[in-house]
């Protein structure tokens, strides 16, 4: 096996992870799943509930996905990370059906079909790598046919703020929320780097309707 970055810390999770004071698992940003850190879910769940989502795709949502924490009237939701297992069920949200699929891998995976609201936490789908440009190439037209997008960066990891960046400069919505986040207070530990500084940001296109 390569030994690589990532190798060598999924390693070192391993041997420590019984000194982590918050949870850890043998899999990478456990931190993300810490009660601070979940405050993001929550607000994107806020907003997509405020802003009457019909039907929400969530890219990237790792083991925080958005059905955890959204209880609102949507029709349909749609989640794809790597880390997901494959299934499609129904749920009850704010007490209608709600159609959920959940897609194990990455959007130029896929063929999904546009949605009324996008959400992506991390904002991590820019790379030099081809197929990582695939799937932000697809990310941003899934994006520009949304009414919504609700996405949330690490301000010092260089690729998610450039990726924001690119959105708010091209999209044809409107920058309607933009929060500052930080979590360094909360003392969350993990073995790995913290992203504790964050930003969420909400775009509007109020020309768009409901997919």
């Amino acid at each position: 096996m390569k030994i690589t970055e990532r190798n060598l810390r999924r390693t070192i999770r391993k041997a420590v992870s019984g000194l982590l004071n918050e949870r850890a698992d043998e899999k990478e940003w456990a931190y993300l799943l810490s009660s601070p850190f979940s405050a993001r879910n929550a607000l994107a769940a806020h907003y997509c509930d405020h802003y009457d989502a019909d039907s929400i795709l969530e890219v990237g949502g790792y083991r925080n996905p958005i059905t955890q924490f959204y209880k609102g009237p949507a029709s349909r939701i749609t989640m794809v990370d790597p880390m997901l297992t494959n299934s499609r069920q129904v749920h009850k949200t704010g007490g209608n059906k709600c159609n959920v699929t959940q897609l194990r891998g990455r959007l130029h995976d896929f063929d999904i079909e546009p949605h009324d609201t996008v959400v992506c936490l991390g904002m991590s789908l820019y790379d030099t790598d081809t197929n990582e440009q695939r799937s932000y190439d697809r990310f941003k037209e899934l994006c520009k046919s949304a009414k919504t997008v609700i996405m949330e960066v690490p301000t010092e990891w260089e690729h998610s703020v450039n990726s924001a960046n690119d959105l708010m400069h091209t999209l044809p919505h409107e920058k309607i929320v933009d929060i500052s986040m930080d979590f360094t207070p909360s003392n969350v530990k993990d073995i790995e780097k913290i992203h504790n500084k964050r930003r969420l940001i909400v775009l509007r296109n109020e020309s768009r309707g409901k997919n």
